[in-house]
């Protein structure tokens, strides 16, 4: 009656007779439908289950998954083994090991393999590849260091560029199958130089302390430099080392070194002035002289002092005529002039005395130059008028005689009216072709002359 009544129940809420008869042979007890309770699927969600042959062992797999719908639609279209699938693609899933034989691109490989495989095949990623350590070929990476065993090609660039942003450390550095043995603070000398190739290569060769052509001069541990041959501004120095060093401790400047420049005197010249102790003043008494050695020679043995020596200076003052305070000189006929006073304790005697004798010509006027002699002589052919010029100064007294030939014809002859004449008057003109002695004296340089007449007629 039950069932009868529930059966009715069910066809009076619509459920038909067709649907009814699912259940016919329905094994299913109580319990297992009692899953049904509370689900809400709708019929088209339970229909998925249609035509599902999994086992409910199969289906627990399920048990535990997390994933989302979205992840589990990655399988959409999935119609053979994934595992086969992944084989085909080199990668063999759930190892720790990923093998290729082709390209393997992905965003990132963390950790959980082992070894990667990919044969001669590269492995690409636009991500990051992450893990506890990468070994290559003996090369170590990780996160601290990149480290190797025991392998002998470490890296081999066939081109390109290495570039590393921090230090580089190695025990040794080939360069094109040449180790370089320089240390680091040996390499870190060039630091800064802007030599080019062709200028350091001028200290190739080089030897230090001796001079080699066409290379750097470098110093020896001495501090010397040994060359055969010096030459300046194209001129070879021919001087010994020797005779270098005589500059040593020179301080003289350049314009005082200039000096010898053009001197041509022999090293027994120099030395005369070994020894010599004058000053630079001294010594300039010598500037401006054009005498000879020869001339200079004239001084050899000479004692006396400069003071001496200035007596023999008169200037611009003719030879041969009295200077004060200068040495006595002697023109070139052995006369002098212009003494005013001469004094002596003991005798003049001369081998000889001689007067200067001086012929005038005829002239209408005969003047008597004082200062030339102390004898004249004129023979008159005319008139003629006298006159005496160059006395000596006032308070010297001075004589001189004049001879007098008359002409053939009378003639008057005319005097300087300074004469004062003994006995008042000039004497009368001799006779024709008579001859007159005239004396005169003076001692007011020339303001009056005392006129006397020697003789008449001594012709």
């Amino acid at each position: 009656m039950t069932r009868a009544r529930d059966l009715a129940d069910y066809i009076a809420q619509g459920v038909s007779a067709t649907e009814l008869d699912i259940l016919d042979g329905l094994t299913t007890t109580t319990a297992e439908l009692n899953i049904m309770d509370g689900v809400t699927a709708t019929t088209a969600e339970i229909n998925i289950l249609d035509g599902v042959t999994s086992t409910a062992a199969e289906l627990n797999i399920l048990d535990g998954v997390t994933a989302t719908t979205a992840e589990l639609n990655y399988t959409d279209g999935v119609t053979s083994a994934i595992q086969t699938q992944l084989d085909t693609k080199g990668v063999t899933a759930g190892s720790s090991s990923i093998v290729t034989t082709g390209a393997l691109n992905s965003g990132s490989i963390t950790s959980g393999f082992g070894n990667i495989d990919s044969g001669a095949s590269t492995i690409t990623t636009t991500g990051l590849i992450s893990g506890g350590s990468l070994d290559i070929d003996n090369v170590l990476i990780n996160g601290t260091t990149i480290g190797h065993t025991d392998d002998t090609d470490l890296i081999t660039l066939a081109n390109g560029l290495v570039t590393v942003a921090g230090e580089v450390s190695m025990t040794t550095l080939d360069i094109g199958g040449t180790n370089v043995t320089s240390t680091a603070a040996e390499l870190n000398i060039l630091d800064g130089v802007t030599s080019t190739a062709a200028e350091l290569n001028i200290l190739d060769g080089s030897v230090a302390g001796t001079i080699v052509n066409s290379k750097g001069v470098v110093y020896s541990s001495g501090g010397q430099v040994n060359a055969t041959t010096l030459a300046i501004a194209g001129t070879a120095i021919t001087s010994t080392a020797a005779e270098l060093n005589i500059l040593d401790g020179v301080t003289a400047t350049a314009t005082e070194l200039n000096l010898i420049d053009g001197v041509t005197a022999t090293t027994a010249e120099l030395n005369i002035l070994d020894g010599v102790t004058s000053t630079a003043a001294e010594l300039n008494i010598l500037d401006g002289v054009t005498s000879t050695a020869a001339e200079l020679n004239v001084l050899d043995g000479i004692t006396a002092v400069v003071g001496e020596l200035n007596a023999l200076d008169i200037g611009g003052t003719a030879v041969g005529t009295a200077v004060a305070s200068k040495a006595v000189i002697l023109d070139s006929n052995k006369d002098y002039t212009g003494i005013r006073n001469l004094t002596t304790t003991g005798l003049i005697k001369p081998v000889t005395y001689q007067e200067t004798y001086i012929a005038k010509s005829a002239a209408s006027t005969v003047t008597c130059d004082l200062a030339t002699g102390t004898h004249f002589s004129v023979t008159v052919s005319a008139n003629t008028t006298f006159a005496f010029s160059n006395p000596p100064s006032s308070g010297t007294s001075y004589s001189f005689t004049l001879i007098i030939t008359q002409h053939s014809t009378a003639v008057t002859l005319t005097w300087p009216s300074t004469v004062d004449w003994a006995g008042g008057s000039a004497p009368d003109a001799a006779g024709n072709n008579e001859v007159q002695a005239y004396g005169f004296i003076t001692r007011d340089g020339g303001t009056t002359y005392y006129g006397f007449l020697g003789g008449t007629a001594i012709g």
